[in-house]
């Protein structure tokens, strides 16, 4: 998050003013949105400089990002409006909980697993 706050105060505004200024998170250098051959390539050039050898792909990062909400408590719908999809059907892909998640919720929440 610091990372984005950086980048929306100090070099976002530089790259709007060369192009057209509009709504798109990510710019190029000309002010554009950055296209998904763009931000793929940047993706890619990032997991290579961390040595992460398994495959990583902007789909990648989405469905984490997705997973990561759901995990932590964001409701289906915040997260099908987060992600764009138009029909919840969609989203529900990502309600695919963990073991050791499902594990932590018994335990904190299960009258019969909470141990006085």
């Amino acid at each position: 998050i610091e990372s984005i706050e950086n980048y929306l105060r100090n070099g976002r505004p530089e790259l709007a003013a060369r192009g057209e200024g509009d709504h798109h998170l990510f710019l190029n250098k000309r002010g554009r949105p950055l296209s998904r051959q763009s931000a793929w390539e940047v993706i890619k050039d990032l997991a290579e400089r961390a040595e992460i050898e398994s495959e990583v792909s902007p789909h990648t990062l989405r469905h984490s990002f997705a997973t990561h909400l759901l995990e932590r408590g964001a409701s289906i719908r915040d997260v099908q409006e987060l992600l764009g999809h138009a029909s919840v059907v969609t989203t529900q892909i990502y309600t695919k909980v963990s073991i050791s998640t499902l594990r932590e919720i018994h335990a904190t929440t299960h009258p019969r697993a909470q141990r006085q």
